[in-house]
């Protein structure tokens, strides 16, 4: 959970939960949000400028929204718009990139920042495992372990080759804690799956 502030819905009361996907660009946020609402990996994918919506499904039934925020730092200054209502949040950084998984650290300061949510569950997501040998993988898999009791702990996946069955429960472990962070938030049931 992070601590940050607010109202979780404008207007009337939602029924799905809302989460921030957060990262530098390029790190796979927009591949990650679509193997998670669409089931499906693109290899060409553009940059994301200010926020692009994707509402997806657990295999439960349960809905989410996910907001796919612009990395770029030019556009720094505008994000805290996207993080207003918002259940839940999503750090992503490239697995393969030492550099991109140091700068989740300041994605946290900045979403606590500008944001005015309240408690909220918060995961880690490293993307690309698919290119890691398999030492870095596990190396990375460990950091995971120790670090799981600090908010919603590492999913370490590849967007490319699809969700493994534990990525899937950890996603709807997680989707589920978004939905629990307001007590009148209410999940609708509807078949298919991520």
């Amino acid at each position: 959970m992070i601590a940050a502030g607010g109202s979780h819905s404008q207007g009337g009361e939602s029924s799905v939960p809302k989460i921030a996907v957060l990262g530098e660009s390029g790190c796979g946020k927009t591949c990650l949000c679509r193997r998670l609402c669409e089931d499906v990996w693109s290899q060409s994918s553009t940059w994301t400028v200010g926020c692009q919506v994707h509402v997806g499904q657990t295999n439960t039934g349960a809905i989410f929204e996910l907001r796919d925020v612009g990395g770029s730092e030019v556009h720094a200054s505008s994000r805290a718009v996207f993080y207003q209502g918002v259940h839940g949040a999503v750090f992503v950084a490239d697995a393969s990139n030492a550099r991109s998984r140091d700068t989740v650290g300041t994605w946290r300061k900045e979403f606590i920042k500008q944001s005015k949510a309240q408690q909220i569950p918060c995961i880690v997501v490293l993307t690309k495992a698919d290119v890691l040998s398999a030492s870095d993988r596990f190396s990375l898999e460990q950091e995971g372990d120790q670090e799981s009791g600090q908010d919603g702990g590492v999913l370490l996946l590849s967007a490319k080759t699809g969700l493994t069955t534990s990525n899937r429960e950890a996603w709807q472990a997680f989707v589920a804690a978004c939905t629990r962070s307001t007590p009148s938030l209410q999940m609708r049931s509807a078949a298919g799956s991520i």
